[in-house]
């Protein structure tokens, strides 16, 4: 994420209605803080879910796809450790858009397409082709 400091000369335009609302309330010479972010591709985001859709009607060890989704996250090292009186309990990070940026949900996706590969007994370029077909109807 980067941070910059701006001045309006009215050159900021909104994307939507909402932001839009939200730049209506701005005073017209305004400086302040805005914060820039790249948004996550949400087509990437959809592949994620084949992928680990696919992983799971693939397999037979685990019988409930958000645990399978879980799981494989927590595998490829994709965890917070939460301290419990009853002692060390991993937790899956969340990967909404929210919480992450392109690069960081890039770079898991390639770490868990090789959990479920492994899972799977296959290679990750078999598996990719598999879930591009998966993302593209062609099942």
């Amino acid at each position: 994420m980067q941070v910059a400091m701006f001045k309006s000369f009215g050159g900021l335009k909104p994307l939507d209605t909402e932001d839009e609302e939200k730049m209506k309330t701005l005073p017209k010479d305004w400086e302040g803080l805005v914060t820039l972010k790249h948004p996550r591709n949400y087509r990437f985001h959809k592949k994620y879910f084949a992928l680990i859709n696919l992983g799971f009607e693939n397999q037979e060890a685990y019988n409930n796809v958000d645990h399978f989704r879980k799981i494989m996250q927590m595998k490829a090292g994709f965890y917070d450790i939460c301290r419990t009186d009853k002692g060390i309990v991993p937790l899956p990070k969340s990967i909404s858009f929210g919480s992450m940026e392109e690069d960081q949900f890039s770079e898991v996706y390639g770490k868990v397409l090789e959990q479920v590969a492994d899972h799977l007994g296959l290679g990750t370029d078999d598996l990719s082709e598999e879930v591009e077909k998966k993302l593209n109807g062609f099942y």
